[in-house]
């Protein structure tokens, strides 16, 4: 791997004050592959056509939630320390939602674990 001029005097700046490169965040989900949009786009069409002629309903279905456990970043820290985030106690916090082709939203607001019985 190369590194250039830059990354190099970024490098040397901090590990002469005594930094280090340590994780900070977690990673962000992946995108479709291509092949699921080929496969499941015109299954899609289907039903949607499905649903002009009456015979089913279709309704997108999301789950968000919060909770009060902070993310595991990375920072810039000095050598031999650590920065540690206090842990915080605290129930989840959960939305399911469904939303009609028409608009229609139905939701609940779950407080811990969701299973598939809701």
């Amino acid at each position: 791997m190369e590194i250039n001029r830059k990354q190099r005097h970024d490098k040397k700046t901090h590990k002469k004050i005594n930094m280090r490169w340590k994780r900070v965040r977690k990673g962000v989900a992946k995108t479709s592959d291509e092949w699921e949009i080929e496969v499941k786009l015109p299954i899609l069409e289907e039903l949607k056509k499905q649903e002009k002629r009456g015979e089913i309903e279709i309704g997108y279905l999301d789950e968000m939630g919060w909770d009060s456990k902070p993310c595991i970043p990375y920072a810039w820290q000095e050598e031999k320390t650590t920065i540690k985030l206090p842990p915080i106690e605290g129930k989840r916090l959960n939305i399911l939602g469904i939303m009609k082709r028409d608009n229609q939203l139905f939701y609940e607001i779950q407080v811990g674990t969701v299973t598939s019985e809701i």
